[in-house]
């Protein structure tokens, strides 16, 4: 009967029927993880459109005068906000800790996940310092201690993390410390799609456990209490998940009870056992630590064997027959490990997408909202002084349209005044003129200067001067007072009517516009040219009519 068992088994796990366990990891590219991966890719380009969209907004409102310095300065802020959250979107991952007693197989179970003998194993107090293993390119691994970028073989991960080790400088290198191992990407879907494993010393060895949850575990998205099926959980592992729970909002937690291979030895107790076990476990996940329903607790709680999961995948890589002895329910110990890793992609994809990426979408959107409402004010304001100029210059272009028809006006009315003006000196200077022509025997009379005969020439220009002079002092005495009176009248109308035009607000007045200052006519008279075609006749004449006059004088002087 048993060999008809182990046939069967035989032949599910090797024959004909592959199990889910022989899948390529190419299979895998629909793995939960990608959820993540495609949320994170998301992510970066959404806020590289965050990022240009406050970019661009900062510069505008720079550029404007509708905000306060406040606004301004929260914006600015902003733009240094998205830039660091774009740093840390780079390196954000999914992280899962592994906690549990020494030597329940925390490290065996990392290494089943990884496909490969990565972590140090074995019996005893193995694992003596945190150990983060995440993906690298290229294919060669390596490691770094912390704070350190010195890369160095991970040959060297023995001597440096485990605890049976005695190379290692213990007083350089404490429990508290961290070991970074990068693994190539290629060789496990998990670190290839951002996952990040953090291995932990026994929570048994170390009783400063508020440091460790502080200093490793804060950011964790998924927390797996890898247990020793032969055991119950101790009063260890619920204290430090309780503290766990204190520290964060109910975490996420998968409990593996471990080494359930060796059930295969007490078939007959096997389910009572079982049921112990997840009676026992549920009512601490639901009961003590709260952090989920009974219908979530049985979907948390696995029985695998980590040993058996790891050698099983090793001599796959190898392609090599399985040389592992054929216990009882070995198969299904593979497909619980299966079913684990299944679950906790899921989880742990769900849960770093919700803690990881909700915080930088609600940060994103209260970024964007309070932009949008600084533009929104801005537009708004920009709207209503738009509306208000568009309406000042509506007034405007009216008001100059018609100060360019009165202005049209009042420029043919000045120039008819000015014509007038014109016309009435005109006629008012030419009156008197010939006024002034009748009584020239005056001026003539007035002309004092002595006659001699030899100097004619002289003597006639003297005389045109005075005329000239005494003309232009006759017409400024008659007319000048007149005409100036009817300019300073017509230049008064225009300054009214200019005034009366201009704003009241305008800084420049028509008095600084126009051409206004006092003036004097002046009377100018060319006598050199009007006589010019005048020939005197100074010879001695004597006309008939005078002829009676003489005799009688001669007559009386001879008497």
């Amino acid at each position: 009967m048993m060999g008809l068992q182990a046939l069967s088994v035989m032949e599910n796990v090797y024959g004909s029927r592959p199990s889910a366990m022989a899948r390529p990891e190419d299979s895998r590219s629909s793995t939960p993880l990608r959820h993540f991966v495609d949320a994170k890719r998301n992510m970066k380009e959404i806020y590289k459109e965050v990022s240009d969209h406050i970019t661009d907004s900062h510069a505008f409102l720079c550029a404007s005068q509708l905000v306060s310095d406040e606004q301004l300065s929260k914006v600015e802020a902003f733009k240094n906000q998205v830039r660091g959250i774009q740093d840390v979107l780079e390196r954000d991952h999914m992280k899962v800790a592994f906690f549990g007693r020494t030597s329940n197989g925390k490290s065996t179970v990392i290494n089943a996940m990884l496909r490969d003998k990565v972590l140090p194993s074995g019996i005893g107090h193995t694992t003596d310092c945190f150990l983060c293993v995440e993906g690298c390119e290229g294919q060669e691994g390596y490691m770094s201690r912390q704070n350190s970028s010195e890369k160095i073989s991970t040959t060297s991960v023995s001597q440096l993390a485990n605890a049976l080790a005695g190379e290692r400088d213990h007083e350089d290198f404490q429990q508290r410390s961290i070991l970074h191992i990068f693994w190539p990407k290629t060789q496990c879907h998990l670190l290839k799609n951002d996952v990040v494993l953090l291995d932990s010393p026994g929570i048994d060895v170390e009783h400063d456990m508020d440091e460790w949850i502080d200093d490793h575990y804060m950011d964790a998205d998924v927390f797996v209490l890898v247990s020793n099926a032969e055991s119950t959980l101790t009063r260890t592992e619920t204290s430090f998940f309780l503290k766990v729970s204190a520290k964060l909002s109910k975490p996420n937690i998968f409990i593996l009870n471990n080494r359930w291979d060796a059930s295969a030895n007490e078939p007959e107790n096997m389910e009572v056992v079982k049921r112990q076990h997840l009676e026992r476990e549920i009512k601490f996940l639901v009961e003590e630590l709260k952090v989920m329903t009974e219908a979530q607790a049985k979907d948390r709680i696995f029985f695998v064997s980590a040993k058996e999961a790891l050698n099983s995948r090793i001599l796959q890589t190898l392609s090599t027959p399985n040389a592992n002895p054929i216990v009882e329910g070995y198969q299904a110990r593979l497909l619980e490990f299966e079913n684990y890793e299944r679950k906790l992609e899921e989880c742990i994809s769900q849960t770093a997408v919700r803690t990881t990426f909700e915080l930088r979408a609600k940060q994103g959107r209260q970024i964007v909202d309070y932009t949008r409402e600084i533009l929104s004010q801005v537009l708004e304001a920009a709207t209503k002084k738009r509306a208000a100029c568009i309406e000042k210059r509506k007034d405007q272009n009216d008001r100059l349209d018609y100060l360019k028809d009165q202005m049209k006006i009042l420029s043919l009315e000045s120039k008819e005044r000015i014509k007038d003006v014109s016309e009435q000196s005109e006629s008012k200077v030419s009156a008197t003129m010939t006024d002034e022509i009748r009584r020239l025997s005056l001026l003539v009379d007035q002309f004092d200067k002595p006659f001699y005969p030899e100097s004619l020439m002289a003597y006639k220009e003297e005389l045109l001067k005075h005329v000239e002079a005494g003309l232009g002092q006759n017409l400024a005495a008659r007319c000048s007072a007149n005409i100036k009176q009817s300019v300073e009248e017509l230049q008064t109308q225009m300054t009214e009517r200019t005034s009366a035009l201009t704003p009241e607000a305008s800084n420049e007045r028509p008095e600084g516009l126009l051409f206004c200052r006092d003036f004097d006519l002046n009377y100018r008279f060319n006598c050199q040219e009007i006589f010019a075609d005048f020939k005197e006749n100074i010879e001695f004449h004597f006309s008939p009519h005078l002829i009676p006059m003489i005799s009688s004088a001669v007559a009386w002087v001879i008497r």
